[in-house]
């Protein structure tokens, strides 16, 4: 029980109810603990998230790309039929060089789709 005044300035008592503990020090270390480890998984899983979005991003792009490759594919194939057209495959060298990919590679694939 303690003493203390009303808004008038008359002397009343007060008593807090409930369980108060003073000493709340031991107590801390093991909340402290239990809030850390929330946070530093709320962080992982948000740190998931973004990788996964980004890679669902990254798979979209290249998806774009393999479908813009593929029309571009058929439009020279189109093209050339019927026609006779000089090849590139004495250029590809200067090609792969200007783009800075393996000349073998742009070699290979060249010859997968070019027809005759």
């Amino acid at each position: 029980l303690q003493h203390t005044v009303n808004q008038s300035g008359e002397t009343v008592p007060l008593s807090v109810g409930g369980r108060h503990d003073p000493c709340i020090c031991p107590r801390v270390v093991p909340v402290a603990e239990a809030m850390a480890a929330l946070v530093v998984l709320d962080l992982l899983l948000v740190q998931q998230q973004i990788r996964e979005d980004e890679d669902a991003n990254l798979q979209n792009e290249i998806d774009l790309v393999d479908t813009q490759l593929a029309l571009l594919i058929k439009k020279r194939v189109e093209l050339k039929k019927g026609h006779i057209c000089s090849t590139v495959e004495d250029k590809l060298a200067d090609f792969a060089e200007a783009l800075e990919i393996d000349a073998k590679l742009l070699s290979k694939i060249w010859k997968t789709f070019d027809t005759k």
